[in-house]
């Protein structure tokens, strides 16, 4: 949540300034000696299987690429709309791309800032990427530095240490100094993850929550983590939406791209209403709340009300249409029903991976090494016991240190499964709840 908070696209004179996850800055000069235009990348979409999929420069769903271009025509820097549009992956693949795209990322209203004429391309115009510097130009993402570096050189000389042990153990036979390394460097990725995890949970702890805003309505069958996680506020100029399993998405509150109005949806023709949409100048749907799970019982309409005044926003409500003549072209084009659904109470299967500290590294091969390594030095611990089958002082300190990173690798995930089945995901207490 603090490096979605701190990331900023930002204009300065002279210079366009990305400021990453991380808090490190990049600064892309405008005029005549940098930047002079702007070309948003539109990619045709490409189907596969049963739906769209968006590749352009190989990066698989992807909806635009904007390229910052000097008087050269050379790449300077690129932003993708994916990273900066919080909704990118709750919009069907039948949304609109092209222009409407770059006005809904915001890439529009930053280039008219910049004094940057822009211009919507379906493809790179057929010059290679290469050569015109589109591969190795930066890529402006607010995603770039969020782990930290010391982070991944510790899991990597970890990782490639103990593939040296495992490599000589292996072919040339294992040691007693041999089975200890291997155990270090085993040891060495879950104190690693364990010190990550108390430096983030620290930073976010510092981060103050969403002002003055509402929770999920307290009705029967509820569950605790999503009473206590979901949350809807307002954070300086940022609408702050929390799903259930603390993924968190932020909208503007000011500015051309600032929500506008709310609009309770019915999605039958009873006129029961379904959802209550965030919606911009435009009409476009920017996020969307289930009414069951955020404004149902006899509190709902006071929170939504308190919702209308933190946006300072009219609320409406649409008419119920009948079957055939829908809003099929809004379903179909918009986020609507697919942010309703992912700000709704999850399955506690999905709330249990969905709340797990996020892979690193390696991906899903980075959990594997956690609790395939220490086994390794296990093994070669047991194979230079000596005559009697006894452990010598530094065969037993490898010995150990492998059981000791086992505990620590596989304890922590056990503890996280039994407090989700035992408290996280069973019903709360039905109360008050803002």
């Amino acid at each position: 949540m603090e490096a979605i908070r701190r990331a900023r696209v930002l204009l300065r004179p002279g210079e366009l300034v990305l400021r990453d996850g991380g808090n490190r800055e990049t600064r892309v000069p405008l005029g005549p000696e940098g930047v002079i235009r702007a070309v948003l990348v539109a990619e045709p979409e490409r189907r596969s299987g049963g739906g769209g999929v968006y590749d352009p420069f190989g990066r698989p769903g992807s909806r635009g690429t904007l390229l910052l271009l000097d008087a050269s025509g050379r790449c300077r820097a690129r932003l993708r709309v994916d990273d900066w549009l919080p909704e990118s992956a709750l919009l069907p693949a039948s949304a609109p791309l092209g222009e409407a795209m770059a006005e809904r990322a915001g890439f529009t209203a930053l280039c008219e800032a910049a004094g940057l004429p822009l211009k919507v391309v379906p493809d790179v115009e057929h010059r290679d990427p290469a050569e015109a510097g589109i591969e190795t130009a930066p890529v402006l993402s607010p995603a770039t530095g969020v782990f930290p570096t010391w982070y991944g050189v510790a899991r990597c000389t970890g990782a490639s240490v103990w593939f040296v042990c495992f490599a000589l153990g292996t072919f040339a036979g294992p040691t007693a100094l041999t089975a200890l390394v291997a155990a270090l460097a085993a040891l060495s990725a879950p104190v690693a993850r364990l010190v990550l995890r108390g430096v983030v949970t620290v930073r976010e702890r510092r981060v103050p929550p969403p002002v003055d805003g509402i929770s999920p309505a307290p009705r029967p069958g509820v569950s605790r983590r999503f009473l206590r996680t979901a949350r809807v506020g307002a954070d300086g100029p940022d609408l702050v939406l929390v799903d259930g399993v603390g993924h968190t998405h932020r909208f503007a509150l000011r500015g051309p791209l600032a929500v506008r109005r709310l609009v309770r949806v019915p999605d039958s023709a009873d006129g029961t209403p379904a959802r209550l949409e965030f919606r911009d100048a435009a009409g476009r749907t920017r996020a969307a709340l289930p009414e069951e799970d955020w404004f149902s019982g006899p509190g709902g309409p006071e929170r939504r009300e308190r919702l209308r005044r933190l946006l300072g926003v009219p609320l409406t409500g649409e008419r119920p249409k009948p079957a055939g003549a829908g809003r099929g072209d809004r379903t179909v084009r918009d986020a609507g029903p697919a942010f309703a659904s992912a700000m709704a109470q999850p399955p506690a299967a999905r709330a249990r991976r969905g709340s797990a500290f996020p892979r690193a590294v390696a991906g899903p091969s980075s959990s594997i090494f956690l609790v395939l390594s220490p086994a390794f030095a296990v093994v070669f611990a047991f194979s230079v016991r000596n005559a009697e089958g006894a452990f010598d002082a530094v065969t037993g300190t490898a010995l150990g240190v492998a059981i000791a990173a086992w505990l620590l690798a596989g304890l922590p995930v056990v503890f996280r499964l039994l407090a989700s089945a035992l408290w996280w995901e069973r019903p709360a207490p039905v109360g008050g709840s803002r």
